[in-house]
């Protein structure tokens, strides 16, 4: 898992976050979040630009201590088709180790905005 940072998860990737996810309710959805990751791409963001290997290696980290310590599972987004456009076609992102709750309308702001800088480098 986490071998690589690209945005498409192998099967062992989608299995984990189903697992993990799978009885998840957060602040955005209020119901159950019934969400397949099987051959979803993924958009995994903390603070810092860690990434996806960064996502993974803490979680194996975890696991491997006998869940000593503290892990964040992160906060999960998931986008329908026009939300889909906006997000360079990614259909959920998973944010971590932030320290504000963010709206997918700030969120989708600052991806924006980060891809600007990115594109006047």
């Amino acid at each position: 898992m986490g071998l690589s940072n690209s945005p498409y998860l192998n099967e062992y990737e989608s299995a984990f976050l189903n697992a993990l996810f799978q009885d998840t309710t957060s602040y955005f959805y209020k119901e159950k979040i019934d969400f397949d990751f099987t051959n979803k791409k993924v958009y995994f963001y903390c603070f810092g630009e860690r990434g996806k290997y960064y996502y993974f290696d803490m979680q194996k980290k975890y696991y491997e201590n006998n869940m000593s310590g503290s892990c964040c599972n992160g906060t999960l987004y998931l986008f329908n088709d026009e939300e889909k456009k906006l997000m360079d076609g990614y259909d959920a992102a998973i944010l971590y180790w932030q320290k504000v709750l963010y709206s997918k309308e700030k969120f989708f702001n600052f991806k924006q905005r980060r891809k600007k800088l990115k594109n006047l480098q």
